[in-house]
């Protein structure tokens, strides 16, 4: 709106003292400089996506556990960055913490809106429903399932034809608004008494962040047992840990990325499927 104020009144003035103005040519420029600042924004953001996916892959790629899987292929990133070399080409701060959690069923912060969901799963669909119909305070879900991939190759370097378990990135999806905390109860419980708790819409850092998160996590597949989707898997019993920025590999084994875009609470949950299993 500004803008549009801006030229109207360019215009008049060059009329006002007799200025010759080839306005057809003018807006032309002008639109070519909106196009080229559009660009440059655009290009700024995937520099500081590939600085945070090269910088997170980095860090979660000195985990120990053999059971934890990245694929670092595709990635479009190169080696990480130092701090002041992010900070030169970056042009926003990084994205906001937020609050929330994750499923192997992982459910974690935020994504982007409108609602749109990885794969186009009906299964994420109804879990972000349920989410926000009953004031769950979390934001993000992450999906693993179980996948039988071919065994490491033998000492000859052939391939085995055995097959093994492991856990496998199945799709993410993020709600559109966040619950505020208010008062000793949960959303859950005050949606049980007909009251429901005090909410509003993920911003677009928020949602860019969990995008970035979920995108992250694709990269990861897990033997049964290992990381954060394998061990809800093996063991059945749900699991919530917190301050999984901060954790070790062995806590949380994507802990470069939660660190990157702010992921502090994750729970797991194990879902029974007819079609897979757990």
């Amino acid at each position: 709106h500004i803008q549009k104020e801006w030229r109207e009144l360019f215009s008049s003035y060059c009329v006002a003292v007799g200025q010759p103005l080839d306005a057809d040519a003018w807006l032309s420029s002008v639109e070519e400089m909106d196009r080229r600042a559009s660009q440059a924004r655009e290009n700024a953001r995937n520099a500081k996506r590939r600085a945070m996916m090269s910088n997170a892959l980095t860090h979660d790629a000195s985990n120990t556990d053999g059971g934890v899987f990245i694929d670092r292929m595709h990635t479009g990133v190169a080696d990480a960055l130092s701090s002041d070399d992010l900070m030169s080409i970056l042009t926003s701060g990084r994205p906001p913490t937020s609050g929330g959690g994750g499923v192997a069923a992982a459910v974690a912060a935020s994504r982007r809106a409108p609602r749109t969901y990885d794969h186009g799963s009906p299964f994420l669909s109804k879990v972000i429903d349920y989410i926000q119909q009953n004031a769950v305070p979390f934001e993000h879900v992450d999906v693993w399932v179980p996948s039988f991939v071919p065994a490491d190759g033998n000492a000859g370097g052939e391939a085995s034809s055995e097959t093994k378990c492991r856990l496998c990135f199945a799709g993410c999806a993020t709600t559109e608004f966040k619950i505020i905390p208010h008062g000793s109860m949960t959303g859950f419980q005050q949606v049980q008494q007909g009251v429901f708790p005090p909410s509003e819409i993920l911003s677009p850092q928020e949602q860019m962040a969990l995008f970035g998160f979920g995108e992250y996590s694709q990269k990861f597949s897990f033997n049964v047992g290992c990381g954060l989707p394998g061990r809800v898997y093996q063991s059945g019993i749900p699991t919530w840990e917190q301050s999984v920025h901060n954790a070790p590999h062995h806590h949380f084994e994507r802990c470069g990325g939660a660190m990157q875009w702010g992921i502090k609470t994750v729970v797991g949950i194990p879902v029974p499927s007819p079609n897979v299993g757990r």
